[in-house]
Formats: structure tokens, C-alpha cells, sequence
């Protein structure tokens, strides 16, 4: 009976406000000798008080902690403020990083603080669980069939039931979610995900990245078909919308960098295949899925890259759509050449890109294609003399191609 349950959570609330701990006597005798004392329950844990007995008969609410298996008093460790701030952050209670202070009263009054400056929609604790799922997705569209079962079953909800939450919260005071063009989106995703990951442990942020993310598990089916065709299957059949896989991949960018990053880092790493189907229809998200889980999206290209025969990068360079009626053509590789170049702007990640974009240069030197995105157009804009695309100075530059002398001198003729 949920009523009853509600009803024992009030009751031990109402108990655990009243209990008060003390450590010295001489603070004892000054509680005992006040008239609010007889609301309190109190526990010393210095030992037994000599007026224990005359302080029942007044009706005092006393509680002595002993040990059961020697009969003794227990000692109660004193309260350390580092420690409740650590079972608060392992407990995802509060995010208190950013909180120096040294006392227990400056503490609670933090927590009441930033109680106080959550929206109202944040604090209705049955909503925080949905709310996150959707913060996480980012955007959807209330017209897809796709899109609609996939969040019906990510929240374990009809759907009805999700829209009319969405709804609701569309007109609460710093609304989370707007409605537009026939899509819902969930207003400053980025900022959601900080607030309100706090509330949850790691597993059930896994259990919900995992679920999410079998929204990227198949390749599209239009790569069994020859280039000529995939533009008109592509309109003709029904598949998640671009808004709630764009949204997901950024979903996920946020979770990475508010200190997810392993978590996400794992379970992206499972949808990554091997083959070039799969790394096609990952094309256009991987460019944001790669700030998601950077390691490894760098580790997979890697092992792609020593992969002999049916290479999946050289296949994925050489199956570019021909004779779109809109346009002069598209690829299905450069979502991945964004991707490294956004990564290569980071020192941490610099050697290995070029590293990457030089062996798939070398891969596809005697591939012929009608698009001006290439590997090497990417390795070149990396070390233009003006302005080149990374945070790295000309000295740290010319540094990374020396030690790149040593293990692949063949392939630096290509810059």
C-alpha cells in the first residue's frame, strides 16, 4: 500500500530530525537542563550519564548505544564533514565539488540552498526518472512511429502517458521541454543532465545508457543496396528520426563530460562494429559520439586500420551515393574525418589522429572520388601554416611529425 509506505517514510523522518548525538558531558548536563530537550531523543556517546535513572522518571527520551556481544557502550564516532560529503556523492544526493566549507552547519545550509534554487519540476522525485531518460534522448518526434515506441518502452510508460507528461512540463516555470514543428526537445539538455544525474547511482545511469543506445545497434538496411538506390529507400522507409539519434548523441556528449565518461565510454564501444555497413550508418552521429567516448573511437579506427582484407575503412571511403537527384553526391565517411579533426584539436589526441589520417590517406591514394572530403584534406588542414586546426604551437607540431619519422617514414610523404 503505497499510502502506508508513504506513511513509515514520514514517521522515520519525523524520528531521524529529533535524535541528537553528544559527545561530552558537560554539553549534556547544559541539553538535559532545557525545557525543548524532552522533544529530542538523545544518545551520549561518551557513555552511561550518572542521571540517567532521574532523567527517565522526568520523561526524557534517552537511547544508549551498546555493543551486543560484550554488554559495552559503544563509542559513536564523532561526525567528519569529509565523510558526509562523500556518502552524500556516492549516495548521488548532491553534487558538492564545488563546496569548501569546514562546518557541519555551513553544510546544511548549503543542501538548503541548493534545494531551494532547484525548479519545482526538479524536485517531484516520481518525475526525476523520466525526466532523465528524455534529457538524455534530447528530442524526438511525436510523428514517427519509431520514435514513439522507443520512448513508450525507454520509459516504461504508454505513450500517451510521456506526452502529457511533456505537456505539463511545457508550461511549468523554466519549462525543461518545448514543443516545435512536431517534435518535443528538451530546453538546455546540457545543463538537465548536470542537475539531475546527481539524483541517480552509476547503474541505473548504465541501464538507462544501455537502453538508449539500441537505438544505434542495426545497420541501415539501405547499404545492402547498390548507391544509386539508397537515396529512395532512405525516404520511403520507417526508421528513427534524425532529431532523436542527434539528440542521443549529444545526450550522451553531456553525460561523458559531467564525470560519465567511463560508463559511456563502455557501452558506446559495444555498438561499434567492424564492418563498413555498420560504420556507415553511424556516419552521421559519430562525429558527436566521438567526443562522447574519444579513447575509443580512436582505438576502434585503429584496429579497423590493421584489418587487411575487406578493409572496412577503404570500403567505406570507395561506397559513396551517386546520382542523388538533389545533390552532387554524399559519403558515409565524413561524419568520422569531423570526428577526428574535432579530436585533434586536443594535445592528448593529436599524434594519434594524424597517425590514423596518414594510414587511411595510404589506404585510399589510388581511390578516385567526386567529393572534396578526404583523409588527406583533413591531414593537410592539420598542419597548415596559417592557422593550423589544433591547440598544438609549431614547435609541438614539428615535434609529433619527427617521433612520426621513426615509424612511418614512408607515409609522411602524403604531407
Amino acid at each position: 500500500d503505497k499510502r502506508n509506505s508513504f506513511g513509515k517514510k514520514n514517521f522515520k523522518d519525523s524520528i531521524l530530525q529529533k535524535i541528537c548525538i553528544i559527545h561530552n558531558e558537560e554539553i549534556w548536563k547544559e541539553i538535559t537542563q532545557t525545557q525543548s530537550s524532552s522533544n529530542l531523543i538523545l544518545i551520549p556517546s561518551f557513555g552511561i550519564p550518572e542521571d540517567l535513572s532521574f532523567l527517565q522518571q522526568n520523561n526524557m527520551k534517552i537511547v544508549v548505544p551498546f555493543d551486543a556481544k560484550n554488554g559495552k557502550t559503544l563509542y559513536l564516532e564523532r561526525l567528519n564533514i569529509l565523510k558526509i560529503k562523500q556518502i552524500l556523492a556516492d549516495q548521488g544526493c548532491y553534487d558538492l565539488r564545488s563546496f569548501n566549507g569546514t562546518s557541519l552547519l555551513s553544510l546544511q545550509r548549503e543542501l538548503l540552498s541548493e534545494a531551494r534554487d532547484l525548479p519545482t519540476w526538479l524536485k517531484i522525485e516520481k518525475d526525476r526518472l523520466v525526466l532523465l531518460k528524455l534529457a538524455i534522448v534530447g528530442k524526438w518526434n511525436r510523428y514517427s512511429k519509431k520514435d514513439t515506441l522507443f520512448i513508450s518502452d525507454l520509459c516504461d510508460l504508454l505513450y500517451p502517458e510521456i506526452e502529457r507528461f511533456a505537456k505539463r512540463l511545457c508550461f511549468e516555470q523554466e519549462a525543461p521541454i518545448e514543443e516545435k514543428n512536431g517534435s518535443y526537445e528538451i530546453v538546455g539538455q546540457k545543463l538537465i543532465i548536470k542537475n539531475i544525474t546527481t539524483f541517480f547511482s552509476i547503474d541505473e545511469i548504465r541501464e538507462i545508457v544501455q537502453k538508449i543506445l539500441s537505438v544505434f545497434e542495426k545497420y541501415d538496411e539501405k547499404f545492402d543496396l547498390s548507391s544509386e538506390n539508397r537515396f529512395y529507400e532512405s525516404i520511403q522507409k520507417s526508421t528513427y528520426s534524425e532529431d532523436l539519434r542527434i539528440g542521443i548523441s549529444k545526450g550522451l556528449a553531456y553525460l561523458s563530460n559531467n564525470g560519465q565518461e567511463v560508463i559511456v565510454s563502455e557501452e558506446i564501444s559495444k555498438i561499434l562494429g567492424k564492418d563498413w555497413k555498420s560504420m556507415a550508418s553511424l556516419d552521421p552521429y559519430i562525429s558527436i559520439l566521438a567526443e562522447a567516448a574519444p579513447e575509443k573511437f580512436l582505438k576502434w579506427l585503429e584496429d579497423c586500420l590493421n584489418i587487411d582484407q575487406e578493409n572496412p575503412l577503404l570500403n567505406l571511403y570507395r561506397n559513396t551515393e551517386k546520382d542523388n537527384p538533389f545533390f552532387i553526391g554524399s559519403t558515409s565517411y565524413t561524419g568520422f574525418l569531423f570526428g577526428l579533426e574535432k579530436l585533434a584539436w586536443k594535445r592528448q589526441y593529436f599524434k594519434r589522429v594524424v597517425y590514423i589520417l596518414l594510414k587511411w590517406t595510404a589506404l585510399t591514394k589510388n581511390e578516385k572520388t567526386a567529393i572534396s572530403n578526404s583523409p588527406e584534406k583533413s591531414l593537410r588542414n592539420l598542419f597548415r601554416v596559417y592557422l593550423p586546426q589544433t591547440e598544438l604551437k609549431y614547435n609541438e607540431i614539428y615535434n609529433v611529425l619527427d617521433g612520426l619519422k621513426k615509424t612511418t617514414r614512408k607515409l609522411l610523404y602524403i604531407i
